[in-house]
């Protein structure tokens, strides 16, 4: 428990650490088209903001300005730009859709992500579960790229993708076919391809969103695991001769972890998938009466899956948390006893991890609650089984 303390203290430390440095350099435009150097807090918006908090230095007062008072902002590499659009919002949910193909327009004040800059530029807006694309250029006003779902009849769902008749109409370029846009998905990442194709083909040398951040690595890890484990007395008041302490024993551990990095909040959350391998050998004599020596020799196969949020310091080092959910499967463990019915059993618990990376090198102490029964059918008695790990990683993708 005392370590488990521990970790979470330097878990909530590293986590006020680090969210407290969320003013960045950045500016925004007026609606007079004046441009000011401020620092703007990153909230590294999931949903489109209306407002912006900044300061105009860094010891600065707080101040706030909302889509009516600012024309663009921009913040590490992440610019959104205010818009009048005319923008459907029309359901993609079964039980939400109606029977009208056409789009339903609203006039709305919006701040646009830019997604791509060049001859035509391509903008997202997220609001909630609602999510859509708009684009211009020097000669095309704002236009949204309607996609829409409908109910042909009661039992029949049709599309009308209208973004599609739009884009044949105006990404004409050699490189670009009728079929690369008939067969166009409605995702940010199929649109943000073939606009990059049309400015390619078009010879504009354009800006663009961040898209060469890995979304998948690789991580190799091997260290050495700090175990406790008992099988303590039933009660104070009806002891039993069955009572082992082993003790701190030490072990090995290796294993293979996968990390899925999710594309929002400029890659700082992931989801973690890791195969280990965990071994340690110890014995213990009875505390109790009828004194007898057992040995244990306890051997996992383990998948913790769990997510992981990243303090990046600079392009190569950052810290990191995270937490899991671990299944726990037994290899032919031993527990060598006098006594019958100490079967092993598959089992589960939580494991919590704070990291270091630097290039291709990672540091992790991970701590992991308890296992809860170990065995069986253990005629009765109950295990306590934590550990804490030093865990030493090289990435190989």
């Amino acid at each position: 428990m005392k370590k488990f303390l521990i970790s979470l203290c330097l878990i909530q430390v590293s986590i006020n650490c680090f969210s407290q440095v969320n003013f960045e350099k950045g500016y925004y435009y007026d609606n007079n088209n004046i441009k000011t150097e401020c620092f703007i807090k990153n909230l590294e918006w999931l949903n489109n903001p209306n407002e912006i908090l900044y300061k105009i230095s860094k010891d600065g007062e707080v101040q706030n300005k909302t889509v009516k008072s600012i024309s663009e902002f921009g913040v590490s590499q992440i610019v959104y730009k205010r818009f009048n659009v005319e923008v459907d919002r029309s359901s993609r949910l079964l039980d939400k859709l109606d029977y009208d193909r056409n789009p339903n327009y609203k006039e709305e004040e919006l701040f646009l992500k830019q997604i791509v800059k060049g001859n035509l530029n391509l903008y997202s807006y997220v609001d909630g579960n609602f999510s859509t694309f708009f684009y211009d250029g020097k000669e095309k006003a704002i236009t949204q790229l309607v996609y829409k779902k409908y109910y042909k009849s009661e039992s029949i769902v049709a599309e009308s993708n209208i973004y599609k008749q739009e884009l044949l109409n105006n990404l004409i370029c050699k490189s670009i076919s009728t079929n690369n846009i008939n067969t166009l998905r409605y995702s940010k990442k199929s649109l943000y391809n073939i606009f990059v194709k049309y400015n390619t083909c078009k010879g504009v040398i354009f800006d663009k969103e961040d898209e060469g951040k890995k979304i998948f690595g690789l991580n190799l890890k091997t260290g050495i695991n700090f175990n406790s484990f008992k099988i303590p007395s039933r009660s104070a008041d009806n002891p039993s001769s069955y009572e082992f302490n082993f003790g701190n024993i030490t072990g090995f551990q290796i294993g293979l972890e996968s990390e899925f990095v999710l594309p929002f909040n400029r890659n700082k959350w992931a989801v973690i998938i890791e195969t280990s391998y965990n071994n340690f050998r110890s014995e213990s004599t009875s505390l109790n009466y009828l004194p007898e020596t057992v040995t244990l020799n306890y051997r996992t196969l383990e998948f913790p899956v769990g997510l992981r949020h990243s303090f990046f310091l600079d392009e190569k080092s950052k810290f990191f948390i995270n937490a899991s959910y671990v299944l726990i499967f037994d290899l032919d463990s031993e527990f060598t006893t006098s006594r019958p019915g100490f079967e092993f059993s598959k089992g589960t618990n939580m494991t919590f991890g704070l990291g270091y990376e630097y290039h291709k090198f990672i540091l992790e102490v991970r701590y992991d609650t308890d296992r809860g029964e170990l065995f069986s059918d253990s005629n009765n008695y109950s295990t306590e089984f934590t550990s804490l790990s030093v865990l030493l990683g090289v990435k190989i993708l």
